[in-house]
């Protein structure tokens, strides 16, 4: 999805005075991910808010999370996996 360009401070990219442009689709994963629901106030149930689920025993209701928050963003959500070393794999793309 194109969409403004944001640095990893989430402040805009902005080259020769102008906002950049591009894919954007890593940048809103990245939001969504870190999102708690409550937190865009213009869509109150966004956010998967993975800091929540740190200390859960039980994995699959992260998993289950970030594939639904990701299908209500209208992505097509082919993969979340989570290995045991903690390391998170999502295979998710717009449609």
């Amino acid at each position: 999805m194109t969409d403004i360009q944001l640095d990893n401070d989430y402040d805009l990219q902005i080259s020769g005075g102008d906002i950049i442009i591009g894919d954007a689709t890593y940048q809103h994963q990245a939001i969504l991910l870190k999102a708690s629901a409550g937190e865009v106030k213009q869509y109150p149930t966004t956010g998967v808010g993975v800091e929540a689920f740190l200390l859960d025993e039980d994995k699959s209701l992260l998993l289950r999370e970030i594939r639904s928050q990701f299908t209500k963003d209208g992505m097509k959500v082919d993969k979340v996996n989570l290995a045991p070393n903690g390391t998170l794999t999502i295979n998710a793309e717009y449609q």
